[in-house]
């Protein structure tokens, strides 16, 4: 058993090999659940993430790491617009961020909103 762990295919390592299947099947898990409307695919993605992150870290494939770092942040920010779409699902842990965030949005909104064509802005007071 120990022989399989250290042994390699085209030069990486087998654990790296089943690190990176386990990953990438739960990434497309975690695609098939947002086709099908559920957040949890996005925290199955970040864990797929997570580890590729370190994977490619670990081989010294750094843009291959940035790359799913970025693709982390964009779980993370789609989380939170989700949370925003859908409280049914949101996680509790989010409600007080959305709820500011709803709140931020609404008094940007009220700044900018444009006067009417051909009628200056009144000053705000």
């Amino acid at each position: 058993m120990l022989d399989l762990l250290v042994s390699e295919i085209q030069g990486v390592p087998v654990w790296n090999w089943a690190l990176q299947g386990v990953a990438v099947s739960t990434a497309y898990y975690g695609a098939k659940l947002n086709a099908r409307i559920r957040i949890s695919g996005f925290y199955l993605w970040i864990v797929s993430n997570v580890a590729l992150v370190a994977l490619n870290a670990i081989m010294g494939l750094w843009l291959m790491a940035l790359l799913y770092l970025l693709f982390l942040r964009l779980n993370v920010i789609g989380i939170i617009h989700w949370s925003e779409q859908h409280p049914s699902q949101r996680p509790k842990c989010l409600d007080g961020f959305v709820e500011r965030r709803r709140l931020a949005r609404r008094r940007t909104d009220q700044a900018e909103e444009p006067s009417a064509p051909g009628i200056p802005a009144q000053p705000k007071e």
